[in-house]
């Protein structure tokens, strides 16, 4: 499998630079990655790895992009972005149940362009600054962000004869709204991939995986809030995520999504046993 190569090139890269709290979602991925990679096709255990496989990759992610502009004349982050950029494309192009033929080929056109857009941000992550519209990193997460919003109407329209399905699927898109908008100024820096990746996680069917998208969800969150906020949302010097009034402000939003996801998880889960007791 894919992930497997992906996930040894991911552990091969020497990241030294990383603080030991950064460190940790490394080698928390390459556990991911791996049984991702290792478990049996069908089973609950599988699809919470693949959850936190892609949401751990949002992570990786974000950190590779905030330590790109120091370290990018070394062969280590790129080897880690390769790794972990692999790991998200094999990730997210899996399956979606409960879905038209044309929604799955629109979601799957969307997460190669933001894999390129990421990609393109690694490279250059100080282009993003620049003025709207004069960046391919601009238009190209402008275009992610216009097409997930027509794929969530498309999405709610497939789910609407389901009501927790829909109930779930709206619950999950609010987590989504309250992560972008907790981030605010930072999208345009550090934490673009993130909230690339959290978009799409935004507009995937809540039927069918809710394993999955709570493990990728909550990760994504967890991430946030102590993986990629420990070296500040916008700047060196004054990182937001201080012990104070603004870091109280970030970890409730946080948390009221992450409560969010739990909810919708669970309402998701429950129309799924529902629908095999009817079948």
């Amino acid at each position: 499998m894919p992930v497997l190569p992906a996930a040894f090139l991911l552990a091969s890269a020497a990241l030294s630079w990383l603080t030991p709290a950064a460190a940790i979602w490394q080698w928390l991925l390459v556990a991911a990655a791996l049984g991702a990679g290792l478990l049996p096709p069908e089973g609950r255990a599988r699809e919470i790895a693949l959850g936190f496989a892609a949401g751990l990759s949002a992570v990786m992610l974000g950190l590779l992009a905030f330590y790109a502009e120091e370290y990018s004349s070394g062969w280590s982050v790129w080897i880690a972005a390769t790794g972990t950029l692999l790991i998200f494309a094999v990730v997210m192009l899996e399956g979606a149940p409960g879905t038209t033929r044309w929604s799955w080929l629109g979601e799957r056109t969307v997460g190669l362009i933001a894999v390129a857009v990421i990609a393109a941000h690694l490279a250059s992550p100080e282009r993003i600054t620049d003025d709207p519209g004069k960046t391919l990193q601009w238009w190209g997460a402008t275009v992610v962000a216009v097409a997930c919003l027509c794929l969530f109407v498309v999405r709610g329209i497939e789910q609407r004869r389901d009501t927790r399905a829909l109930v779930a699927f709206v619950l999950g898109a609010a987590a989504t709204v309250l992560v972008v908008l907790d981030l605010g100024s930072a999208v345009r820096t550090v934490y673009l991939p993130t909230v690339l990746v959290m978009l799409l996680l935004g507009v995937r069917p809540a039927r069918g995986r809710p394993e999955f998208l709570a493990a990728a969800r909550l990760s994504l969150i967890a991430g946030v809030l102590q993986g990629v906020a420990d070296h500040g949302l916008v700047n060196r010097v004054d990182p937001p995520f201080v012990l104070g009034s603004v870091a109280k402000d970030h970890l409730i939003l946080q948390i009221v999504a992450a409560l969010l996801v739990a909810i919708a998880a669970y309402t998701a889960r429950s129309s799924s046993s529902r629908s095999s007791r009817q079948e």
